[in-house]
């Protein structure tokens, strides 16, 4: 079977996807993956065929994206005009990408903002499977992951937060979407309120969630056809070797700890490293911190015992850290978690508080700290308790016992076959 997935995002978005991929290869399928033009070499050097999506700077000046992607987002609300509007100008073309992605694939795979997905399923007649790294999902459990997550008003409140997240999603898309639907794909348009439901739900497409069922539980009204599979690891290449610097800089005295933001580097203040080394220096610890590749270490270089490292694989190095202070991406939260060792989550956008919240609630980590709260005391005082807390180190151990236990590509893969229709 050849399978086409699209997503798009930054690379905690894709490398899930490869790993899921190499799941499906193992199986005997052909999977073509397709997102944007600077994962492609990542991609290749899987083993998988690749197709370019148009992305937000192939139409957007980087003036304009700069001053979306970096304007404060202090709520919700302010998260989504942001995405709404770096995805309004591109959509038609991404669309039309993704289309072609799609000519011979036997079944589609897609995230929620590749948002072709199902429409050129229904066109092409095959299966389409909605895959995503979050809870989404109308449940009356929980909020939206979207919501602050500490806010608990009922049955009623958790369901409707979900439909009002997809209304503020979807309905600023809709009338583009149904344009292209009927023009390209020869489609009717889909109308109402529902136009997220009529889709999904009421069509009983699957959706395959990446992450682990111990850390976000199955809420008990999602149907049959929503399979909770695990996190969707990728483990190293096979002739992969650590940067031997930083090995050497971890066995040099106690393990050190962890301290980054990933992609959202480019959302968090200036002044974050100073914040971060000033904290460091208080609390004692000596750290491995991330910096991304638009640091300058020459014109700003680190005191020698915090070791900056630009990439490297989170499997490998998080067991070996004392703790680990990150951003709450979905998939650095997943890997902070599969390493058995405590954790801080400092939200900044999207997600994060949602998992920062979960990290506190499994008790493997302190309360979150949001990026605009954090200080270099704040930041010290939660290093502190990381290092210390034996219960919090027991408790983050057996986490990551049981999710090493478990795994969510072989259940994908299962889930795949199985919704298969």
């Amino acid at each position: 079977m050849r399978i086409t997935i699209l997503t798009t995002g930054t690379r905690g978005d894709v490398q899930p996807f490869v790993a899921l991929s190499l799941g499906l290869q193992a199986a005997g399928h052909q999977v073509r993956i397709a997102t944007y033009h600077y994962y492609e070499t990542f991609v290749r050097d899987w083993g998988f065929d690749f197709f370019r999506l148009t992305n937000v700077l192939d139409v957007l000046s980087k003036e304009d994206f700069d001053r979306i992607v970096l304007r404060p987002c202090y709520t919700t609300i302010d998260s989504l005009k942001g995405i709404v509007e770096l995805l309004h100008p591109v959509l038609e073309r991404q669309l039309d990408d993704s289309w072609q992605a799609c000519q011979g694939a036997d079944a589609v795979v897609y995230t929620v903002t590749a948002m072709g997905g199902n429409h050129i399923a229904e066109r092409l007649n095959i299966p389409a499977y909605l895959a995503i790294l979050q809870p989404l999902g109308r449940t009356q459990q929980f909020p939206n992951y979207l919501f602050p997550p500490q806010i608990r008003l009922g049955k009623a409140y958790n369901w409707l937060s979900h439909f009002a997240i997809e209304q503020i999603f979807w309905r600023p898309f809709q009338a583009k979407i149904n344009r292209w639907r009927q023009s390209k794909l020869q489609l009717p348009p889909v109308d109402g309120l529902d136009f997220y439901g009529q889709l999904t739900y009421r069509r009983q497409q699957p959706f395959l969630y990446g992450y682990s069922p111990t850390v976000v539980p199955k809420p008990s009204d999602w149907s049959e056809s929503m399979d909770v599979t695990g996190y969707w690891f990728l483990d190293p290449p096979s002739d992969w070797q650590p940067p031997a610097d930083l090995e050497a800089f971890i066995d040099a005295g106690s393990p050190p700890v962890y301290i980054g933001f990933g992609s959202m580097l480019l959302l968090a203040p200036k002044f974050l490293f100073e914040i971060v080394t000033a904290a460091i220096v208080q609390s004692g610890q000596r750290a491995v911190l991330f910096v991304g590749q638009r640091y300058d270490l020459d014109l700003h270089p680190f005191p020698d015992n915090i070791f900056p490292v630009r990439s490297v694989y989170h499997q490998w190095l998080f067991p070996k850290m004392a703790a680990i202070v990150h951003h709450g991406g979905a998939g650095t939260t997943a890997a902070a978690l599969w390493s058995g060792v405590p954790s801080l989550v400092v939200p900044i956008v999207g997600d994060a508080f949602f998992w920062g919240r979960r990290t506190y609630e499994l008790g493997v980590g302190p309360r979150p700290i949001n990026v605009t709260d954090l200080t270099s005391h704040r930041l010290a005082i939660a290093l502190e308790t990381l290092t210390t807390d034996k219960q919090m180190q027991q408790r983050a151990a057996a986490v990551g016992r049981q999710l090493q236990q478990e795994d969510g590509v072989g259940r994908a893969v299962a889930a795949f076959h199985r919704r298969l229709h």
